[in-house]
């Protein structure tokens, strides 16, 4: 069944649970991180579900899975963790709230050359999930394309605060 009629948001989820089952059968590559990107808490269960499935054992769970919210954590213990090896466990999960927390006030410099300089030589052996659930994805592709475009030419919507994420994602 095509997933097409559904709008971006479903065909992006199981594009994302279709790549994590093929990393975690051995039939695929595994990215060093995700962002899981809209407001569907449906959507956001599915796509955490695929990975708990593919890389984190039942009997394992207390020693490879950790759930860091950036307003309690700082993006650098966040990345210390996913840099330090489990003595436990051979793979870690690492799912990390309050994304939004990197672009608040001030230049945020340190942050993301943390983060660039940990994507250039990720640890194999963890995966790190981004869930920014504060940006809420148009549920068209006509409403995505002008979200985005006003969002970027500065209008005061409440949406725009999003843009320096969009640019950031690529």
């Amino acid at each position: 069944m095509s997933t097409a009629r559904w709008g971006a948001g479903f065909a992006n989820a199981a594009r994302f649970v279709v790549e994590i089952e093929a990393a975690a059968a051995g039939s695929g590559q595994l990215r060093p991180g995700y962002v899981l990107a809209g407001d569907e808490a449906f959507l956001l269960e599915r796509c955490r579900n695929a990975v708990l499935k593919g890389f984190v054992p039942p009997d394992l769970r207390d020693f490879c899975l950790s759930d860091l919210d950036l307003s309690q954590n700082s993006i650098f213990e966040v990345l210390d963790r996913a840099q330090t090896p489990s003595l436990m466990a051979p793979f870690q999960v690492i799912f990390v709230r309050n994304v939004r927390q990197l672009y608040t006030r001030g230049a945020k410099k340190e942050e993301f050359a943390a983060l660039d300089h940990y994507f250039r030589s990720p640890n194999p052996q963890a995966l790190l999930i981004f869930v920014a659930d504060f940006v809420r994805i148009p549920p068209t592709s006509g409403a995505w394309r002008w979200t985005t475009r006003t969002a970027l030419n500065g209008s005061p919507k409440p949406w725009a605060s999003t843009a320096g994420w969009w640019s950031w994602r690529g």
